[in-house]
């Protein structure tokens, strides 16, 4: 292997190296992602069934102050069930961020990747075609020792 190809090829490892570690970062901000998306998710489905089953079982208050005061926690609660909305609908778009970053990334990991599978292939038949030649040679030059020698 000729030094310059000894020379692509670690650069061309070099960048694989930085590519994977880059899409591994990618990843774990996406797992991240994910989690914090399904946490949300969670935590929206608690409130919605708690928001139902207060406003179920709630018996009718009685009294202005006990209305008032109902009617300000259901209040409150649909505030918390409309947050928590648009918080896992704002997540989700995190989540396809990071998904479409690391999809990115994972394809130039492959292309990198092919392309030093590629450039090894080459080397490996320039290598064999010199291997072969130098075989040649010697062969000849002991074909023709032998037979200057008979």
């Amino acid at each position: 292997m000729t030094s310059q190809s000894a020379q692509s090829l670690k650069r061309l490892d070099t960048l694989q190296r930085l590519a994977t570690q880059q899409e591994d970062s990618a990843a774990r901000q996406l797992a991240d992602a994910l989690a914090k998306h399904a946490n949300a998710q969670d935590r929206y489905a608690e409130l919605m069934q708690y928001e139902l089953e207060y406003t179920a079982r709630s018996p009718v208050a009685r009294g202005v102050q006990a209305l008032s005061y109902q009617a300000g926690f259901v209040s409150k609660l649909r505030d918390a069930v409309r947050f928590q909305s648009e918080r896992v609908e704002s997540l989700a778009g995190e989540v396809e961020r990071a998904r479409l970053r690391w999809m990115g990334l994972h394809r130039e990991v492959e292309k990198l990747e092919q392309l030093g599978v590629n450039a090894q292939r080459q080397i490996d038949v320039v290598e064999n075609r010199r291997n072969a030649r130098e075989l040649d040679e010697l062969a000849q030059r002991g074909w023709a020792r032998q037979r200057a020698l008979s």
